[in-house]
């Protein structure tokens, strides 16, 4: 037998061995058992069989959670609210025993006055301990946090205020301070000295131009404006009010 008819006996041999390696390993697990087959051959049947059915298993419900299902109209309300089936598991246990449990409907409608986003955070912490010797002392503490959170955003925003306000006081005085300056820099008849135009106003700038604030608004006979802040100057030609 010449080379070539070794070389295509053995390419036959070589094929046909791929294909019954690929046929077993898509017994083993279908298409991924048929993929190792195909490449690895036996040792790709080893891994396939060891793989077989470990794929991702949907989260349980643990903790004495109630089961229910999904209908397709429920599917969109679970996609809009980002909810798992252990969130609206957990909010279904809590209507039902806000419905058998007086004390459990008095702690949730507590909570509920005062916001009711904090009854689903009840809800959330008493499920996972599930003992009623909690409830009073996981009310409490909803409320509490609550509490604390909203004195912790009231003090920033006083905060907060005070900054600014302050920001503004050193404005209105550094500006002040700018306006008695230039002031006391016109010539006879209120000129500009370094342009020789009739000033007719000069007022503290509190515009637009947030760079320029802080700074005077120069108003000349002749329809222009000049900002001035800190040494820095805008000229505006009149009828150019960009400056507002």
């Amino acid at each position: 037998m010449d080379s070539d008819g070794i070389m295509a006996g053995l390419f036959l041999y070589f094929l046909l061995g791929s294909i019954i390696s690929a046929v077993i390993g898509y017994a083993i697990d279908e298409g991924r058992g048929l993929i190792w087959g195909l490449v690895l051959g036996p040792i790709g049947w080893i891994i396939a069989a060891i793989l077989k059915g470990k794929v991702d298993k949907p989260p349980q419900d643990f903790g004495g959670s109630v089961a229910f299902g999904l209908s397709s109209g429920d599917t969109t309300s679970f996609s809009s609210n980002s909810m798992t089936l252990i969130d609206r598991s957990i909010l279904k246990k809590w209507e039902i025993l806000k419905k058998i449990d007086p004390e459990v409907r008095a702690a949730s409608k507590r909570v509920s006055g005062i916001d009711p986003n904090l009854d689903t955070e009840l809800a959330e912490k008493y499920l996972i301990l599930n003992d009623r010797k909690y409830l009073l002392s996981l009310t409490n503490l909803v409320i509490q946090s609550y509490n604390d959170k909203q004195e912790d955003e009231f003090k920033q925003k006083i905060a907060e205020k005070e900054a600014a306000d302050q920001f503004l006081k050193e404005e209105f005085e550094t500006a002040r301070a700018q306006m008695i300056e230039y002031e006391q820099s016109l010539g006879p008849d209120r000129i500009d000295p370094e342009t020789g135009t009739h000033v007719t106003k000069v007022v503290i700038y509190d515009g637009s131009l947030i760079g320029w604030r802080g700074g005077i608004r120069i108003t000349f006979s002749d329809g222009s404006t000049t900002l001035r802040n800190q040494g820095m100057i805008k000229d505006f030609s009149g009828g150019d009010d960009s400056w507002t």
